[in-house]
């Protein structure tokens, strides 16, 4: 599982997503390692089930946009 905490650009991106408050919830270290845990695995499975399949979704939509253009290049410069 991938630690969010070493990742300053994850940070950026899910600004607003966590915050301090969670870190206020506890002074408990093992309870702080649970909320640590259950927010790297929420990440996670967004990313998984969400985030990569949109950028999938993207590159595919992108490819067919470029494909697309192409051919019309080429129907263009036949007359």
């Amino acid at each position: 599982m991938s630690d969010v905490n070493y990742n300053p650009r994850v940070w950026e991106i899910l600004r607003g997503m966590y915050n301090e408050n969670f870190n206020k919830l506890t002074n408990k270290k093992e309870e702080k390692a649970v909320i640590k845990n259950l927010w790297n695995f929420i990440y996670e499975e967004f990313r998984k089930r969400i985030w990569i399949p949109r950028c999938d979704e993207i590159t595919r939509l992108e490819r067919e946009e470029h494909t697309k253009d192409r051919f019309m290049e080429k129907k263009d410069q036949n007359g």
